[in-house]
């Protein structure tokens, strides 16, 4: 199966370096790859693209992954951390078409938007933002989105992580006249770093990758900023008139090629950093032991975690209420204004609406 579904679609590479048409695609070498990097300026305004939002993506996702698990740590109350946890891992279960057209609505430039509406309340804006529409906004919001939708869903790993550290050490530390702050930087950070890295690394060979949070959300006013590489192959595909597989293929080869030297560089700066690489055991031997509680703030802590858990299900809230809303629109509203379970039973008997 992994020959079949794996290795045999990488035989497609050989059309990269082929014209490709349907009766019988034939040779013409390196001419595409000449093509791409010395005449196609969209080409590289798609890989600049791809390599900004990707890796800063990259970085706010797991910064705040680690920063999320930290707090989730230092939860006293098993219940309330509970609760927490299956809040921030909801959005990951959401699909990209779901999260852009909530967050579509919730930004609409228009009066029915709720960050517009409550920012020209404040009078913080003179005149209504359009964050998906305008290019100076649309990579802080594209951001924003990350965070909110994958940000849970990462913390898993640093958790269990966490929950392995000895309480020894900290005992030690303390005794030994550390704060709070030395105990999070020569202990909790020094014990993460493997999983930072690892994940780091595991998520850098997807960075070329970037498709469906882009397509969903991109508009020809911010293609500037937004188009990636895979948007750039998708459009020269299937939305031209004149479509070249044997280009797209080059371009697809090359993406793959890119991401396999983000992957090794970085595999090989863990091994300068840390002695070894991604895939190399660790020769000392940690004993765990049963986590034992301790409280750092717990009442700061509490309430951070429950502002991020609403700033989480407002829009899981609005999904849910337009589901059994009649007269689903824009705007923010608690309850249905006009109950019903059309949609619901369109879905199940297969019957339009």
């Amino acid at each position: 199966m992994i020959i079949l579904f794996n290795y045999w679609p990488m035989a497609g590479c050989r059309y990269a370096f082929t014209k490709y048409v349907i009766a019988g695609p034939y040779y013409v070498g390196l001419k595409h790859f000449v093509q791409m990097f010395t005449n196609d300026l969209y080409f590289w305004t798609a890989f600049r693209n791809t390599l900004i939002l990707s890796i800063i993506k990259l970085i706010l996702n797991t910064g705040a992954a680690v920063i999320i698990s930290l707090l989730l740590n230092e939860i006293v109350s098993l219940g309330f951390k509970k609760t927490v946890q299956t809040i921030v891992y909801l959005p990951h279960f959401m699909s990209w078409v779901v999260v852009a057209s909530v967050f579509k609505m919730i930004l609409d430039p228009n009066v029915t938007g709720v960050v517009n509406s409550l920012l020209l309340k404040a009078n913080m804006i003179n005149e209504p933002i359009y964050f998906l529409g305008d290019s100076k906004y649309w990579r802080g919001t594209f951001y924003v989105m990350n965070v909110w939708k994958d940000t849970g869903w990462g913390t898993i790993l640093f958790l269990a992580t966490l929950s392995g550290i000895s309480p020894d050490l900290y005992e030690a530390a303390q005794i030994d006249g550390a704060n709070r702050w030395k105990r999070l930087i020569y202990i909790t950070l020094p014990a993460l770093a493997n999983t930072i890295i690892t994940v780091f690394i595991l998520n850098l060979a997807k960075v070329m990758n970037l498709f469906e949070s882009v397509f969903v959300t991109m508009n020809n006013a911010v293609l500037d900023v937004a188009e990636v590489l895979q948007t750039y192959v998708y459009r020269k595909t299937f939305s031209s008139g004149n479509s070249d597989y044997g280009y797209t293929t080059a371009v697809g080869l090359f993406k793959s090629f890119v991401g396999m030297i983000l992957v090794l560089s970085c595999n090989y700066a863990s091994k300068k950093v840390r002695g070894r690489g991604i895939g190399e055991p660790k020769i000392s031997v940690v004993v765990t032991k049963k986590k034992k509680k301790f409280k750092i703030f717990p009442l700061v802590n509490g309430l951070i975690f429950i502002l991020i858990s609403l700033a989480i299900m407002l829009p899981i809230w609005k999904v849910i209420i337009d589901s059994f809303d009649a007269r689903s629109a824009y705007g923010f509203k608690w309850v249905p204004t006009m109950f019903t379970w059309g949609g619901y039973r369109a879905i199940v008997t297969r019957v339009a609406l």
